[in-house]
């Protein structure tokens, strides 16, 4: 479902839960929270198209490339602030 437009890569295992793709690049779009990690990792929390909340990671691929959502799940509360 990726295209040249879209902000970041979809990697495998970021669909491990199901997770259909245009509810990841919507989150990702519109975050409501975002965190840096100290090993470079990217943590957000953004809202799928029905509104509920996606717990992502995304790193960079280090090479000037397109970002890589490694990681998307529905937010845990401990997440939510």
């Amino acid at each position: 479902m990726e295209n040249d437009e879209d902000p970041a890569a979809i990697t495998p295992s970021a669909r491990r839960h199901g997770v259909p793709d245009a509810d990841i690049l919507h989150a990702l779009r519109n975050p409501h929270q975002i965190d840096f990690g100290d090993d470079g990792r990217i943590f957000a929390i953004g809202s799928q198209r029905d509104g509920a909340f996606l717990e992502l990671v995304i790193v960079d691929d280090g090479a000037g490339g397109k970002l890589r959502i490694i990681h998307a799940m529905p937010a845990r509360t401990t997440r939510l602030r």
